[in-house]
């Protein structure tokens, strides 16, 4: 599974897109793409336990501007993650 979470800020967009292009990242439809906390919190809670909850957890409670691209295994278990802002490979 791909998806991106990010915030609502305004020019999140342009980041994205330049990123995908840079860093060669599958693209991600806008039912993948989940902004603001409230959603990201909402997508957290339907994996419980997981790597994926856990990062989603930590990332709802971020301030400022963000944008993250994750991939997931079948567990949902976060195989790599990509911070779309600085275009760069978390891990």
């Amino acid at each position: 599974m791909n998806i991106i979470v990010r915030c609502g800020c305004g020019g999140i967009q342009n980041y994205i897109k330049s990123s995908l292009s840079v860093l060669k990242l599958a693209p991600v439809t806008e039912q993948d793409t989940y902004v603001g906390k409230e959603k990201i919190r909402k997508l957290a809670q339907q994996y419980p336990d997981t790597t994926l909850s856990q990062h989603l957890g930590v990332i709802a409670k971020k301030n400022g501007r963000y944008a993250y691209y994750i991939s997931t295994d079948d567990s949902h278990n976060i195989t790599a993650m990509y911070n779309l802002i600085r275009g760069q490979k978390v891990y």
